[in-house]
């Protein structure tokens, strides 16, 4: 796989560390490289090979805006559903977005709920927690990601807020 940087990762926001984001895009585009070629699945079988599939590029102003809307530390995922471009993770203290995204598609791989055999999602299945953060790193229209966290305090207890933003739904 050949993988595209913007502005070669040169980056402001809260992944001050370059590898971070290097290692979020690559795991983003492999998961979506293993969709393309038909090889994603769970208990219940294979995702439809992707015919579209574009990788995607890691963008800067995403990431940005990932970390403004996680700046007041949001206890609750107020993105959820595939509706929204923003995929939201509260988990242990020091986790970074690669741990998230591998969260994300782990809850797919590791359940018994089938793909839609023509990939499109019924509203049943938007509303089924196995579905939407994992759709949408393999959304063929989302080209970009940018990601941030942030260590917050929720009644004593040190949890990272990961947001990850899509250039689309």
């Amino acid at each position: 796989l050949e993988y595209s940087f913007l502005s070669a990762f040169d980056c402001n926001g809260t992944l001050s560390n370059p590898d971070a984001r290097e290692k979020v895009l690559n795991y983003h585009n492999e998961q979506r490289k293993l969709v393309a070629d038909g090889d994603m699945h769970n208990k219940a079988g294979y995702i439809p090979q992707a015919g579209n599939m574009e990788k995607m590029i890691y963008d800067c102003e995403l990431e940005s805006k990932a970390e403004a809307e996680i700046t007041s530390c949001p206890t609750t995922d107020k993105f959820a559903g595939l509706t929204t471009a923003y995929n939201y993770e509260k988990m242990a203290e020091g986790k970074a977005p690669l741990d998230a995204a591998t969260t994300w598609v782990t809850t797919y791989t590791d359940g018994s709920v089938a793909w839609p055999r023509k990939n499109i999602l019924t509203a049943t299945q938007l509303g089924n927690r196995k579905f939407p953060k994992f759709g949408k790193m393999i959304n063929a229209n989302a080209t970009a990601v940018g990601c941030a966290y942030k260590d917050c305090t929720f009644n004593a207890a040190k949890e990272a807020i990961i947001l990850c933003v899509y250039d689309a739904a």
